[in-house]
C-alpha cells in the first residue's frame, strides 16, 4: 500500500555548493567529490536537494524534524537512484521509489510504500529494530547477536534475514 508521496522541483543555477555539506551524507560525498565540472556538482547536489525534500514530504513531516542526512540517495549498478535510510523512522514504510531528472531544473518525485512482509535496512541491528518496530515489541529480541544467531531466531519465528552485500532483507513467510 502507497503510504506517502512528494515531489519537489529545485532550480539548479540557484543551488551554492557550500551546501554540500548540510545535504550530503558521507556516502554522497563519495560521489559527489569524484564529479568533474562545477556544472555536474550542481546537478547532482539539486538532484539530491530535490530527492531529499521530496522524500520528508512523503512522509507527511516536512524537514522539520528531520536532517538531510538521514536519508542517502544512492546509485544502483545501473545509475537509478535509490533510498538508503540512515535512521530509524518506526516504520512508516518498508519500500522506498525515487525518481530525480534536471535540465535547468532538478525535479524528483519520492513514492514511500509499507508492504507487509519485507524489510529493507542497512544493518543487521536497524533491520532486527525495524522488526521488533513492526511487531509493537512482540518479538524479544538481542539486536547484537551474531548474524547466525540472529537468523536461527528469525527463522523459528517465520522470518528469513539475508545480506545483499551491506543491505539486509527480512522477509515473512508461512511457518510450518
Amino acid at each position: 500500500m502507497i503510504v506517502g508521496n512528494g515531489i519537489d522541483v529545485v532550480r539548479i543555477d540557484r543551488i551554492s555548493l557550500n551546501l554540500s555539506r548540510k545535504i550530503l551524507t558521507e556516502r554522497e560525498r563519495e560521489i559527489y567529490d569524484d564529479l568533474k565540472t562545477e556544472e555536474r556538482k550542481k546537478e547532482f547536489l539539486a538532484g539530491r536537494f530535490a530527492a531529499k525534500e521530496a522524500f520528508f514530504k512523503a512522509i507527511g513531516s516536512g524537514i522539520g524534524k528531520y536532517s538531510f542526512l538521514d536519508i542517502s540517495i544512492l546509485n544502483d549498478e545501473n545509475g537509478g537512484p535509490f533510498i538508503l535510510v540512515e535512521r530509524d523512522f518506526n516504520p512508516l514504510f518498508n519500500y522506498g521509489y525515487v525518481s530525480i531528472s534536471h535540465d535547468f531544473v532538478a525535479v524528483a518525485s519520492v513514492i514511500l510504500e509499507k508492504v507487509v512482509g519485507g524489510v529493507i535496512a542497512d544493518s543487521q541491528s536497524n533491520v532486527c529494530t525495524t522488526i521488533k518496530s513492526i511487531n509493537n515489541g512482540l518479538y524479544e529480541l538481542d539486536c547484537n547477536l551474531p548474524p547466525f544467531k540472529l537468523w536461527s531466531i528469525f527463522k523459528k519465528k517465520g522470518i528469513n534475514l539475508v545480506k545483499y552485500g551491506n543491505i539486509w532483507e527480512a522477509n515473512y513467510f508461512e511457518h510450518r
